[in-house]
């Protein structure tokens, strides 16, 4: 079963800042937090999606095709 929550900007690091959403866990996300059952995706629900992952502070929402890229601004800090 798909994750039903927006994947958590926490989890990403240096080496991996990304994460590519597919669609079919777009429309899991979204059937469940709107207790629907709709078979297909489409911009509506990508819309939502993205502007829904932007308040879990995902620095870049990038749509492709059907799927969601979520980009997080990781910043190294050296210790001296």
């Amino acid at each position: 079963m798909a994750t039903l929550i927006i994947p958590d900007v926490n989890d990403r690091t240096v080496n991996s800042p990304a994460i590519l959403v597919n669609s079919k866990t777009i429309l899991n996300i979204y059937n469940y937090n709107k207790n629907l059952k709709l078979p297909k995706i489409n911009q509506d629900i990508l819309d939502w999606f993205k502007e829904v992952s932007k308040t879990y502070m995902w620095d870049e929402v990038i749509q492709y095709g059907h799927d969601v890229l979520l980009v997080a601004k990781i910043v190294m800090v050296q210790n001296n």
